[in-house]
């Protein structure tokens, strides 16, 4: 086939697919019977393309454009979400661990301080003075505190009561420590 012929048979097969013969006779003989309905019809048709395919250009150039900023504001965010999500994992991680570490100070520390006491609990309605959480002794053993330093005992070279007070404190504080440091370790 030879190129001077393949171009009007490309036209009449998508003239033929998009307009039937039957439909193009139809318009053929309505054109015949009303000249000037069909030169009406043929002129708006004309005149009226050109306007829906600019229509039709600008539509699609605005719905790439879409695309494409929608495209990069997703970037965009994503990036920000993503330094925003690890900047968050990192101030999380070391709070954390200074948490962990005020923990681990308090509980290593703590102890010789004498902080590792339990918290008592809130005090719990109906129950009598004794019961609760031990307020009632603990009034008395600081009121009993009170009254020996108040009257304190006769010095005896160095022993109170026949115990030495000196070496009370050092064996009771040794204890704590080793209990404190056995603790940390498991």
């Amino acid at each position: 086939m030879s190129s001077e012929n393949a171009a009007p048979t490309t036209i009449r097969s998508w003239l033929s697919w998009f307009l039937p013969p039957e439909t193009r006779e139809a318009i053929l003989q309505l054109a015949y019977a009303h000249p000037y309905i069909a030169s009406y019809a043929t002129l708006f048709l004309l005149c009226a393309t050109l306007p829906l395919l600019g229509l039709l250009v600008f539509l699609v150039i605005l719905v790439a454009t879409a695309v494409f900023w929608l495209g990069v504001a997703l970037l965009v965010t994503a990036s920000f979400l993503s330094v925003a999500a690890l900047f968050a994992a990192g101030v999380w991680a070391y709070f954390f661990a200074a948490f962990l570490a005020v923990s681990w100070a308090r509980a290593f520390v703590g102890g010789a301080l004498g902080w590792d006491d339990e918290v008592p609990e809130q005090e719990q309605v109906g129950e009598p003075a004794e019961v609760r959480n031990g307020y009632e002794q603990e009034e008395t053993e600081v009121l009993e505190r009170e009254q020996e330093l108040e009257d304190p005992p006769k010095w005896t070279g160095g022993k109170h009561n026949g115990v030495s007070t000196a070496d009370e404190g050092v064996d009771s504080e040794r204890e704590r420590m080793k209990r404190d440091i056995a603790k940390s370790l498991q």
